[in-house]
């Protein structure tokens, strides 16, 4: 009798042993995130003398080493854990347990272990498995299997997030690049133009004293503006290192971004189709949580049936002499818990309202902001192509001006009023394509592109 509980328990140990092995090893298929490596404080620009990065790169360095990433990286983590976790909470589970016991009275069942002594000394090995638990413990490994997958959805979200903070100071640093170069071609434009009246009006007293304070002004203003976007490229560059996760200022000051774009960021039209944001996504997961959680707080009112069994030795002087052992069934029925599992059940019937509710909500949401992100880029794309086209006429008004400056017959302000025309007219032009380019960038992280 005793071989065989030795090899009763044996064969329990493998097999809990083997089950957990497999739970460690088996996830639920699910689409895995991305798996980037963790951000390290040497995180740096590609090396090089003065390098050039493309949105591309700038953009591979984010998902690389930003900070956020990270965070949603070990929550998965956890979640992968607390599946594994629930998994094993439906295998046999063995334990050893120790005790000692000063009796006052020693019945005669104890005798045969104590002999006469009063003091009781035990050690088992104690196995114990759930046989029913009305659902509850499937209900808690959906629970743990759609948390899984809902933190997956958050890193698929924080990706898209990053990449999109990435794309705007990016773009809005190209822009800003553009408005530094408008800004000096129009003072250089003024220097020059100021020193040539200067001159002339030393010789002949023309253009006029009053001309020459208003160019004067103008070319302060110049001045003020180059200032501005030159200070503006500068914070530029700082928020686009922040959005890259990369400390920040001794790499913004050397950073050289590219201004040729090898995507389609003001080129065709993205759709409105919102099913695959990861917001949406995840309340799915959650929606489905909830409902386990409502089943397993309802499989609670269920009997709970569990296989129990113990193999030992209680002795009161070493060595023991006798082994005891016992198997049987367990089955527990609450009868009365002062309404305990009534309240759960009504608060998991709450959450999966709550739920509910805020998936609805979440998508008119996204789709209002979708819909909005789109018509900005309708209304940004004929902007632009008005801006395109003006831009053409400004530079034609601009060479007739010139051509008239020349041969006399164009007064010294109407060639001023030309090069400021000429000049708004590309800032117009810069500031249309880059609101073309945010909204398809919010577009395509809404989306999903």
């Amino acid at each position: 009798m005793r071989i065989r509980i030795c090899l009763l328990f044996l064969s329990a140990w493998l097999a809990a042993g083997c089950a957990s092995n497999n739970v460690s090893g088996q996830l639920p298929s699910y689409p895995a995130a991305g798996k980037h490596p963790a951000p390290t404080i040497s995180a740096q620009l590609p090396k090089g003398n003065q390098p050039v990065l493309t949105l591309n790169d700038c953009i591979k360095t984010a998902l690389q080493n930003h900070p956020a990433l990270k965070i949603y990286q070990s929550r998965i983590s956890q979640k992968s854990e607390s599946y594994n976790a629930a998994q094993a909470s439906a295998l046999p589970v063995l334990s050893l347990s120790t005790s000692y016991d000063r009796l006052s009275y020693v019945s005669p069942v104890k005798k045969q272990f104590l002999g006469d002594s009063n003091n009781d000394y035990q050690a088992n090995i104690n196995i114990e498995a759930p046989l029913f638990t009305g659902g509850r413990i499937s209900a808690e490994k959906d629970q743990a299997v759609y948390a899984l997958n809902g933190s997956r959805e958050d890193y698929r979200g924080a990706e898209l997030e990053v990449t999109y903070r990435v794309k705007s100071a990016y773009y809005k640093l190209m822009a800003a690049e553009d408005v530094v170069a408008i800004r000096r071609d129009l003072l250089d434009r003024l220097n020059s133009f100021w020193a040539t009246a200067k001159e002339l009006n030393q010789r002949t007293k023309m253009p006029r004293e009053e001309v020459l304070l208003r160019i004067e002004v103008q070319v302060n203003t110049a001045q003020q503006e180059l200032i501005n976007a030159q200070t503006n490229v500068k914070i530029l560059k700082e928020l686009l290192i922040n959005a890259m996760g990369l400390p920040g200022s001794p790499q913004a000051e050397a950073l050289v971004i590219s201004h040729e774009l090898s995507d389609n960021s003001t080129q065709g039209s993205v759709g409105l189709n919102i099913q695959n944001n990861p917001d949406l996504l995840k309340l799915d997961q959650e929606l489905k949580r909830a409902s386990s959680a409502l089943e397993a707080a309802q499989g609670e009112y269920y009997p709970q049936l569990k296989l129990r069994g113990s193999y030992g030795y209680e002795w009161a002087t070493l060595p023991p002499e006798r082994d005891t052992w016992s198997f049987g069934l367990v089955m527990t029925l609450p009868l009365w818990d002062w309404g305990r599992i009534k309240s759960k059940v009504k608060q998991a019937e709450s959450y999966l309202d709550e739920i509910s509710a805020t998936k609805e909500l979440t998508g008119q949401r996204i789709s209002l902001e979708a819909k909005t992100a789109y018509l900005d880029g309708q209304s940004s794309r004929q902007r632009a192509a008005i801006a395109s086209e003006s831009l053409d006429k400004a530079g034609k008004s601009l060479e007739l001006f010139e051509q008239r400056y020349k041969d006399n017959t164009a007064t010294s302000l109407e060639i001023l009023d030309a090069w400021q025309s000429y000049s708004l007219t590309r800032l117009n032009q810069a500031q249309s394509i880059l609101d073309l380019r945010l909204s398809q960038a919010a577009l395509e992280k809404l989306t999903v592109r």
